[in-house]
């Protein structure tokens, strides 16, 4: 019985440690989750799993592409001048 206490008290720093590096790198608060997770277990890796944001670098990668997508309108004519400067300014402003 000693042993499946043991294994879960490891289980659940490792857990922590992981939902809370994670956590960072998605621009949430680490230090919270990985309490969380070390505590209530089960429950908020559950919870962290519905409601994890996407990572920075898949943000901004997709603010690029939004950047790329009104150059080409503005190219093709779609949008004026103005247009596209508008748009940009709103997509560089969530970046």
């Amino acid at each position: 019985m000693e042993f499946l206490g043991l294994a879960y008290f490891i289980v659940a720093i490792l857990a922590a440690v992981n939902i809370s590096s994670d956590a960072k790198q998605r621009n949430m608060s680490g230090l919270w989750w990985g309490i969380g997770a070390f505590l209530l277990g089960i429950f908020v890796w559950i919870l962290y799993i519905a409601v994890k944001e996407p990572y920075k670098r898949e943000q901004k990668m997709s603010k690029m592409r939004d950047l790329e997508f009104l150059r080409g309108l503005k190219e093709k004519g779609v949008i004026s001048e103005a247009e596209y400067e508008k748009h940009k300014a709103e997509v560089i402003e969530w970046m």
